[in-house]
Formats: structure tokens, C-alpha cells, sequence
């Protein structure tokens, strides 16, 4: 968010609808293409696992590996999907952050 540095501490309303969008989402570093699906109900190991799949299939260059780096949200690991990703672990791989990051710790603001 941009503010114009007159303002010292701006009130940003939000619609009151209380509606969210929710999206997977993957960008190659190479040229910047980006695969997206939207997920209109709950994120989940079921709906993670679809995007996988998608993915696996869009990135498949033969004699290159795919590395998605992820979180350590709960349906990155599904046993429901642990068997497919032990199948394709030489091609498409998932690489997850560590739980913890303090190089990551919010900075405080510089005045």
C-alpha cells in the first residue's frame, strides 16, 4: 500500500462483506509465466493435490527438475498426496521453508 508521507497513520476501510478469494499459485523464475487456480471453497490437501497435479503437468520439460518452494501449511503434507509426490520426487520435487525464520521477523519501521 502506498500512502503520501503527509499522512501519518491512514484508516483503510475494507469491504464489509466479508467475502475472500482464494488462489494457488505458481511463478516460474525464468521468465515470469505464472500458473494460477482459483479455489472457491476451503484450501485442503484434496484441492492442494489438484494443483499439483496441474502443475506437474504444465512445468514437464524433459531432463529438468521442477522445485516448488512452499510453507508448512498442514495440506502441503497430506498423507493423502505423499504417495504421488514420493513418485515423482526425481522430476518435481516440494522444497518446504523451515517452520521458524527469524531472518524473516517483522523490522522495525525506519523514521
Amino acid at each position: 500500500m502506498w500512502v503520501p508521507w503527509e499522512e501519518e497513520d491512514p484508516v483503510v476501510w475494507h469491504y464489509p462483506g466479508r467475502k475472500s478469494v482464494g488462489y494457488f499459485g505458481a511463478v516460474r523464475l525464468r521468465d515470469g509465466k505464472g500458473l494460477f487456480r482459483r479455489e472457491p471453497e476451503m484450501f485442503d490437501g484434496a484441492t492442494f493435490w489438484e494443483f499439483l497435479r496441474q502443475l506437474e503437468s504444465a512445468s514437464r520439460v524433459e531432463g529438468r527438475t521442477v522445485m516448488v518452494i512452499t510453507d508448512n501449511a498442514k495440506y502441503h503434507h497430506a498423507k493423502l498426496h505423499a504417495d504421488w509426490r514420493q513418485a515423482q520426487q526425481g522430476r518435481f520435487v516440494l522444497d518446504f521453508l523451515p517452520p521458524y525464520s527469524p531472518e524473516l521477523r517483522h523490522r522495525p519501521r525506519i523514521t
